[in-house]
């Protein structure tokens, strides 16, 4: 009998070819004749396919394989081969069906060699050739008694084939293989499991429940068969027998986390939070759960209760022990980190980031979220320190030069955070359009302070032509267009297009309010300076904002209008001829910027004063 001398993959064994001058087909059929040479030939050229495809050169295994098959049309070793790559890649059921047979000829020529019968078995399953996957197993049930994968591959077939027929006989067929197994080695989880899906095709909770009670009285004290049978339980509905066996499987075994885990599972099922509750600290705590599973219950607990404030002391209690029991995790003080972030602690949450980054430093998100964290605390040296350190990690990051920029540029140093900013790789290789947008937009604020306004308007178009929705791009070109008297009408189509992004924006409205009044246009203008005042005057006054260093600073962080918008309504209102709210705006400038000389020469010439 041939046997193979090379072990390939699945659908990809090599096989050694028979030396001789007449081939047998398989099967008994009659002997065909193969020029002797040419059977040499064909040997050769299959063990150079082998050899081909354990080197990795699949392109090659297949073209020697059809070589060979051509020289030996009638080997039934080398067709088959041929055929599991044929059945992988072909979409014509022709050929499929020729390889298929190939695959079956094989097989029928030494049915127990497994690089044989397990191709053809799955090949048959896939194409739902359920005869022919039973008669597969039939014949190795047959030829190794002895063993008990081919009984329980036969059961499974016939299984297969009666949720198509629907024959009882087929149904019973298969429960009386597995009764024969069960006999020969005792219940045990995995036979109880295939029978149970059996079973189920008809609905038989009755059977399922009489096959779990004989894996039960077979291993009452094992904890792992007590947990499945409480799981099979939970899952045909018999809540009461499924605690029952779950707290056998605990009884059985404290330390086993699986068991805890399913606990859990239960108890939140039955809306019993205190229960849970305990079963997942008993999870977390225990020895010989992974740790990733017990991430996975960290994150099954954060999605069900993240929103409950009340629950927020008892899942840090949750996180604590975690880390006691699993040192070392990074992803756990990442994910602790963006739970500190829903609470709203965000130095708890910049530590937790700390924690993850000295275990693994080379994650650039954790990086921005510790950035970010520091930002909203707010801690501007940290967040300049630390974003240095990341662009040494990850030079050319826009994330990082942008935000230790906007600390430099709070601090008024424009010239070193414009030289930090140009360390930005804004190539489209390494950012977004929008990113590279904001970039852009970000460098023509710096440029413009250092007093390079035709830099800045350069850099602003470069942003708006990058991303059409830089809304603030917008407003900022068309602001100090307006400021130039240049390009009036695009400065006006970029202070409309930013208003209507955001009809809230007292900045933007207060943009346009001065675009139209650069055009002369005064009544616009008042209408939309009223606009924008009374939208600021509307913010509560007690309210307070966390400070956050996410953008660059603006010239006035407190809440209602700034002293340039009651400025410009001063000039606004003095333009429509209302002297008296001209001079009631000014006034009102002044006091929040009591050292504007130009608002103090207009308060006391009474008109508008250019600079």
């Amino acid at each position: 009998m041939k046997k193979s001398l090379l072990r390939l993959p699945l659908f990809l064994a090599a096989v050694l070819i028979c030396a001789t001058a007449f081939m047998s087909a398989a099967g008994g059929k009659k002997a065909r004749k193969v020029n002797f040479a040419d059977a040499k030939k064909a040997e050769y050229v299959y063990l150079e396919a082998a050899n081909a495809y354990t080197q990795g050169r699949v392109d090659d295994y297949l073209m020697l394989l059809r070589h060979a098959a051509s020289l030996n049309p009638y080997d039934p070793f080398i067709a088959g081969a041929l055929g599991e790559v044929t059945i992988q890649l072909s979409r014509d059921s022709g050929v499929i069906a020729k390889a298929y047979r190939a695959l079956a000829d094989r097989f029928e020529a030494e049915p127990t060699e497994r690089a044989y019968y397990i191709p053809y078995a799955q090949a048959a399953e896939y194409l739902g050739r359920h005869d022919d996957r039973i008669h597969i197993w039939e014949t190795l049930d047959r030829l190794m008694p002895d063993r008990t994968d081919p009984a329980m591959q036969l059961a499974e077939a016939v299984t297969a084939r009666y949720s198509v027929t629907v024959d009882t006989a087929d149904f019973n067929r298969a429960m009386r293989i597995y009764d024969r197994i069960e006999a020969a080695t005792g219940p045990t989880p995995e036979l109880t499991a295939r029978k149970i899906t059996t079973l189920m095709q008809r609905n038989d909770t009755a059977g399922v429940e009489r096959s779990l009670g004989m894996l039960a009285k077979a291993a009452p004290g094992d904890s792992r068969t007590n947990l499945f049978i409480g799981r099979v339980f939970e899952m045909i509905v018999k809540p009461d027998s499924a605690l029952f066996y779950f707290n056998r499987a605990e009884a059985a075994d404290t330390t086993d986390g699986t068991v805890y885990l399913a606990r859990a599972d239960f108890f939140q099922s039955r809306g019993d939070s205190a229960a849970y509750r305990d079963e997942v600290y008993n999870a977390l705590r225990s020895q010989n759960l992974e740790f990733p599973q017990k991430f996975q219950l960290m994150l099954n607990v954060l999605a069900k209760q993240y929103n409950d404030s009340t629950k927020w002391a008892q899942i840090d209690d949750m996180f604590n022990t975690l880390e006691e029991i699993n040192p070392g995790e990074a992803k756990l003080h990442q994910l602790y980190a963006e739970f500190k972030d829903v609470q709203g602690d965000n130095a708890g949450a910049a530590e937790q980031y700390s924690y993850s980054l000295d275990l693994d430093p080379n994650d650039s998100t954790v990086w921005a979220a510790r950035v970010s964290a520091l930002g909203r605390i707010p801690d501007e040296d940290a967040v300049l320190r630390e974003s240095r350190h990341a662009l040494e990690l990850f030079p050319g990051n826009a994330y990082f030069s942008l935000m230790g920029s906007f600390v430099l540029a709070r601090r008024d140093q424009y010239p070193q955070a414009l030289l930090l900013l140009d360390s930005a790789d804004v190539s489209q290789q390494r950012v977004s359009p929008t990113v590279a947008s904001e970039v852009h937009r970000v460098r023509g604020d710096y440029l413009e302070k250092l007093g390079m306004r035709d830099s800045c308007m350069t850099e602003y178009e470069l942003a708006i032509g990058l991303d059409g929705n830089n809304f603030m791009a917008m407003n900022n070109c068309a602001y100090f267009m307006a400021l130039d008297s240049i390009n009036l009408d695009r400065a006006e189509l970029y202070a409309r297009m930013a208003t209507e992004s955001d009809s809230t924006s007292t900045t933007f409205i207060d943009t346009y309010a001065w675009v139209a009044y650069q055009k002369g246009d005064f009544e616009k203008a008042r209408a939309l300076i009223d606009r924008a005042i009374a939208i600021a005057e509307a913010a509560p006054a007690d309210s307070t904002v966390t400070e956050e260093i996410v953008e660059e600073p603006e010239e006035n962080d407190e809440n209602g209008p700034s002293a340039e918008i009651y400025d410009h309504a001063g000039d606004i209102y003095f333009r429509c001829g209302d002297i008296e709210q001209a001079l009631a705006y000014w006034r009102k400038a002044l006091a929040i910027d009591p050292e504007n000389k130009l608002i103090k020469k207009k308060i006391s010439a009474k008109r508008i004063i250019k600079e």
